[in-house]
């Protein structure tokens, strides 16, 4: 019998797909600053990885986030939950991915979500989106672990939080660089184009699904 690996699937891009730009541009409207300067703050400066690595609690990005924006002629000072919710309302469901899904779970696969993602961002992707939380077994989430991948040591965690070896991981990322840190840890890892590709990619492993 061919033992069953685990598969992990990251979500932005592979099970949702996102919008880093969306983000930039509700917030700057919500606080009445330039989308360019909110862009600045969250990506250029690095703000958004720091929540996202678990560095900042809630509270102290939405601080950081306005006290770097007061600069900002125009600036006003918004309102927590909406804030939250112009920088979380940036996620779409990647519907094809879900025969896929319900293919693997029904045939007895584990299925965990590896993802480099914010409380925030959690938070509202597993409300909107309950089968995150329904068809998948184990959580690595970056804000939870302290690290981001393509960082070793995620991996490393990932795979203690499946319960399983590396090499019994079959993961499914749609960065080149994740794909190739995850190689680097010891696991099957394929590229994420779409999902007609990677049900030939479970295919070619006798990985067989109803998609």
């Amino acid at each position: 019998m061919i033992k069953k690996p685990f598969i992990y699937f990251d979500m932005g891009n592979v099970l949702v797909t996102f919008s880093h730009e969306l983000a930039a541009r509700q917030t700057a409207e919500l606080c009445g600053i330039p989308e360019k300067l909110a862009w600045q703050i969250l990506f250029d400066e690095g703000l958004h990885w720091e929540y996202e690595r678990g560095e900042l609690a809630e509270e102290e990005f939405f601080g950081r986030f306005c006290q770097r924006a007061r600069s900002e002629s125009g600036f006003a000072a918004p309102d927590p939950q909406k804030f939250d919710l112009a920088a979380s309302a940036i996620f779409e469901l990647n519907t094809r991915i879900l025969p896929i899904l319900c293919g693997l779970r029904g045939a007895g696969y584990q299925l965990g979500v590896l993802s480099n993602t914010s409380t925030a961002h959690w938070r509202y992707c597993s409300s909107r989106f309950p089968f995150l939380v329904s068809r998948f077994q184990r959580h690595a989430l970056s804000f939870q672990i302290g690290v981001m991948k393509p960082s070793a040591a995620i991996y490393a965690r990932a795979a203690e939080i499946a319960g399983v070896l590396p090499a019994d991981i079959l993961f499914f990322d749609d960065r080149a660089e994740n794909i190739t840190a995850a190689i680097e840890a010891g696991w099957d890892a394929v590229l994420f184009t779409t999902p007609a590709a990677a049900a030939k990619e479970l295919a070619s492993r006798r990985i067989v699904t109803n998609y």
